[in-house]
C-alpha cells in the first residue's frame, strides 16, 4: 500500500488537495477526524479550534506522539485500495508510524500566514479562531504537537488563486499516479 501524507498548516489548502484526490475515487483520510472521535469517546463536544489543539496535544502526551496515526491506520489498512491520501498529519512520529507500515510520501502543503489568516475568516467554519491573536495561539499549539519539524518529501505551495492550486494539485494527482 502507498500512502501520500498531507501535511501543512490550517487553511493552507490540505482538505482541497485531498478534495481532487476523493474526487477521483482514491480514498481520503482526514486524521482530524480521529481526534474528534475520541473526543466524543471522552464526552467532550466542542468544535472550538484552540479546545481541540488543547485535547490533541493532551492525547499525544498520554498515548504517544504518534496515536492518531495509529488511529488512522487502524482504518486505512481495511482499505483495499492501491493508494490511500492521509491529510492532516501533525507530527515528525506520525510520518515515521506511516513510514514503518506502508510506502509513504510527505507532501506539504504551504501558504503565507497572511493568507491562510484571511482564508480561515473568509469561509467562516464552526470552531476556526476568529481572531488574528487566536489565530497565532493556534499556530503556536500546532508547533507544540510537532508540525514545523516535519521535513516533507515534497512542498506544493498555495499562494496564488484557487484556480491555480487546483491545476498544480492536479498535475500533482498525474504524477502520483504515474510513479
Amino acid at each position: 500500500m502507498r500512502l501520500l501524507i498531507i501535511t501543512g498548516r490550517k487553511a493552507a489548502g490540505k482538505t482541497e488537495f485531498a478534495h481532487i484526490f476523493k474526487e477521483q475515487n482514491i480514498p481520503t483520510i482526514e486524521m482530524s477526524d480521529f481526534i474528534y472521535q475520541e473526543m466524543r469517546r471522552q464526552g467532550r463536544f466542542t468544535m472550538d479550534a484552540i479546545e481541540v489543539g488543547k485535547f490533541a496535544k493532551e492525547l499525544r502526551d498520554k498515548k504517544g506522539r504518534d496515536i492518531v496515526a495509529r488511529l488512522a491506520w487502524e482504518h486505512i489498512k481495511k482499505l483495499p485500495n492501491e493508494l490511500v491520501v492521509v491529510s492532516g498529519a501533525r507530527s515528525p512520529e506520525e510520518i515515521e508510524f506511516f513510514r514503518t507500515v506502508a510506502h509513504a510520501i510527505t507532501l506539504k502543503i504551504h501558504a503565507d500566514d497572511q493568507i491562510r489568516y484571511k482564508r480561515i475568516v473568509e469561509r467562516g467554519r464552526e470552531g476556526d479562531v476568529l481572531t488574528y491573536e487566536e489565530f497565532l495561539k493556534k499556530e503556536e499549539l500546532e508547533d507544540k504537537l510537532g508540525l514545523s519539524q516535519i521535513i516533507p518529501d515534497l512542498i506544493l505551495e498555495n499562494n496564488g488563486t484557487f484556480k491555480e492550486f487546483k491545476e498544480k494539485s492536479l498535475r500533482f494527482l498525474r504524477f502520483i499516479l504515474n510513479h
